[in-house]
């Protein structure tokens, strides 16, 4: 079971790790399921596989427009920025649309630094004169807070479009992901280490014996050793921000 695919195999996976089932192991379920959750919960804030970036799509109704938010499904890690709905659109008055009907045949021997350049500064002036409103994101109380005017701004039935980071679902493939079971196991052996060790030195039947001290100092260093590993390794780098 290398390659577990479930919750259940991906615990039965950690605690062979450990040493069972030839080692009888003082976990309860709970606490393996605690250890999970708590190495998710750590996979899913740094990791830069655990989440994708996608669109969140909700449409306005008279709730939405009562309390003036969204709230937002519990997988949505981060919300980068709204989405202009008629971002894409091309119509017979846009200016793009000019610019290319009226130059298109030039693009053929010409170069296109004029027309990049002339885009650049539309773009620009379009940020200026049209910024998108500023969005406030309260991840532990799902809501996404807009800073328009909700009267003029947004109507009944409207669609807001979000870009937003949101986390892998468990059907996906992370239970096979190398650090999250290295990180689990570790957390399950401290668990394990603090529930032995208040008896000191537990001799099993098979005459060995376990110092739940060593093996609680030895659970910490692994986790902090992953916990390295997993800012210098797996974290995303951080995006560069001009102004």
């Amino acid at each position: 079971m290398a390659q577990p695919t479930s919750r259940m195999e991906f615990i039965r996976y950690c605690r062979e790790q450990l040493g069972e089932p030839v080692i009888q192991l003082e976990l309860a379920d709970v606490q393996c399921e605690n250890a999970v959750d708590d190495a998710l919960q750590l996979f899913r804030e740094y990791h830069m596989d655990a989440t994708i970036r996608t669109f969140y799509k909700q449409q306005v109704d008279q709730t939405i427009l009562d309390n003036k938010y969204l709230i937002c499904p519990d997988s949505i890690i981060s919300v980068v920025r709204i989405c202009s709905a008629n971002q894409d659109s091309l119509s017979l008055f846009d200016i793009r649309y000019q610019l290319q009907l009226r130059d298109l045949y030039t693009f053929t021997n010409v170069t296109m630094l004029n027309y990049t350049i002339t885009m650049e500064k539309l773009a620009l002036m379009d940020w200026l004169l049209n910024p998108q409103p500023t969005i406030h994101f309260t991840r532990y109380e799902n809501k996404i807070h807009l800073n328009i005017d909700w009267n003029n701004r947004v109507s009944l039935g409207d669609f807001l479009v979000f870009e937003v980071f949101q986390a892998l679902d468990e059907s996906s493939k992370i239970w096979q992901d190398r650090w999250l079971k290295r990180y689990a196991t570790a957390l399950m052996k401290k668990q394990w280490a603090s529930n032995i060790k208040k008896f000191g030195n537990i001799q099993t039947p098979g005459a060995v014996i376990f110092n739940g001290q060593t093996l609680y100092d030895e659970a910490i260093r692994e986790m902090q050793d992953l916990e390295e590993e997993l800012v210098n390794d797996y974290m995303a780098p951080p995006r560069i921000f001009l102004g």
